[in-house]
């Protein structure tokens, strides 16, 4: 199991109307401030012991918003539609945005929301770039850890 840090800038309010196409929606409290650019919303089933299975394939991307700050709400529909800035019935103000499926996500109800904050990047061009001083050879206590373990694993076979 992974074990992440929890996400406080973010409560995971509610699930409304599961399984029901065109209003199934996700709320989510602002807490603190902060970028949805740096979350992700994926779907869960919880794991015995704790923590969650992430499934496959099911996941929602904030886009490049801004900053946010309480007492914002954010509701995600699963169905399509598009992103519009609002108020909801107590003139709290609200980001809605769309995660686009052509069908309902979370009428199973083993099925929860699971929100992810990301912490770095790889790409190719990046990974391509030049190391500054790279690593040449191992380190001498690595070294003769490695040898002393092929000595008594009994040396490469030939």
């Amino acid at each position: 199991m992974h074990v992440l840090p929890i996400v406080d800038e973010l409560a995971l309010f509610s699930v409304q109307d599961r399984g029901l196409p065109n209003t199934e929606r996700i709320n989510l409290r602002v807490l603190g401030r902060v970028k949805l650019a740096e979350f992700i919303l994926c779907l869960g089933a919880e794991a015995p012991g704790g923590g969650f299975f992430l499934l496959k394939d099911h996941m929602f991307w904030f886009g490049d918003e801004g900053w946010l700050e309480p007492p914002y709400w954010v509701i995600i529909y699963t169905g399509p539609g598009e992103r519009r800035m609002t108020h909801t019935n107590s003139d709290v103000p609200a980001l809605v945005l769309h995660w686009g499926r052509d069908r309902t996500l979370l009428g199973n109800p083993s099925l929860h929301p699971v929100l992810l904050r990301l912490g770095g990047i790889a790409t190719e061009s990046l990974s391509k770039k030049p190391v500054l001083n790279p690593p040449q050879g191992l380190p001498q206590e690595t070294s003769a850890l490695l040898s002393e373990l092929i000595k008594q694993l009994g040396g490469p076979k030939k």
